[in-house]
């Protein structure tokens, strides 16, 4: 249970990082597609994927 909790929470932060960090330093985030290689790592490691 606590293993998929974290695994869920973690993916959550990840995913929403790019939305949630410009808004908490109040400056624009400029997009890379690099910032989704934790989001890919993550995925791909899941024993369902």
């Amino acid at each position: 249970m606590h293993a998929v909790f974290l695994g869920f929470v973690m993916s959550m932060i990840m995913a929403h990082a790019p939305v949630i960090l410009p808004a908490v330093l109040r400056r624009p985030l400029p997009y890379h597609p690099g910032l989704a290689l934790a989001a890919w790592l993550l995925h791909g490691s899941s024993p369902c994927a």
